[in-house]
């Protein structure tokens, strides 16, 4: 009998995220910058410049066509089934914007290709700014069993691009009621990083995460976004049974 319940408890936990376009531990990284990501730095450049986006429009990096339309991970494998987007409601064509400060982060952004080049931003000579102007940034096809950690880069030392991000699981945008975090990526003077992070996001249980960054002055911008995807506490305990069954049942 004994043999039976641990058999069934080893095979129901195993497969758990096996089907995951981004599984425990795995990153992926976007870089809107004008410079290629040095080889070997993992990050997807989101090509926004060359294909500025339209205020009210939505670009999807499948449409891009860059590797096929298939996301990277921080090593260079492809990850089946993760799409990004962003979506342009700033009121204004998207552009690029050189930076300021001239600095990188903690790693993984320490690649100087990834932020000290540009960053992407709403054209401000395009037309009319809109009050509550936003870009709204959208990964699809993630494992609503984890939760998510976020950095996000920023031009941090001039508060013409002062923004705040908003992080909520539905799919239709931000609900300012139902946010599960929001935090203000505020300039600061002198500042040698611009990046922050924000950890414990969840998908909406349809495998959907957004990011809504409005602006608070001039511009709407970002550098670059590394997403992780981390095992809730429950899950790596019943994995950690899951192999102790195992175990036990070699040794029954």
């Amino acid at each position: 009998m004994k043999k039976i319940l641990l058999t069934t408890l080893g095979a129901g936990l195993l497969p758990l995220s096996s089907h995951a376009a981004l599984t425990a531990g795995q990153t992926v990284g976007i870089d809107f910058g004008s410079i290629a990501p040095a080889t070997g730095t993992g990050f997807n450049q989101f090509d926004a410049f060359n294909n500025s986006i339209a205020n009210g429009a939505t670009l999807d990096w499948s449409a891009l066509g860059i590797n096929a339309g298939v996301l990277q991970d921080n090593t260079g494998a492809n990850i089946t089934g993760l799409d990004f987007s962003v979506e342009n409601q700033s009121g204004q064509n998207t552009s690029r914007a050189d930076v300021t400060n001239g600095t990188t982060g903690p790693a993984p952004f320490n690649d100087a290709s990834v932020f000290q080049d540009s960053i992407i931003s709403n054209n401000q000579g395009s037309a009319p700014l809109v009050d509550g102007g936003y870009l709204l940034f959208t990964f699809t096809g993630l494992d609503d069993s984890l939760t998510y950690d976020l950095t996000g880069g920023f031009d941090g030392n001039n508060d013409n691009f002062d923004s705040t991000w908003s992080f909520d699981s539905g799919s239709a945008g931000i609900d300012t009621n139902q946010n599960d975090s929001i935090a203000s990526f505020l300039s600061t003077p002198g500042a040698t990083t611009a990046y922050q992070s924000v950890t414990g996001l969840q998908t909406d249980g349809s495998g959907n995460l957004v990011i809504q960054v409005t602006r608070d002055t001039l511009h709407v911008n970002a550098g670059a976004l590394t997403l992780t995807a981390v095992p809730e506490p429950s899950s790596a305990a019943l994995l950690g049974l899951g192999g102790l069954a195992l175990i036990l049942r070699r040794r029954m």
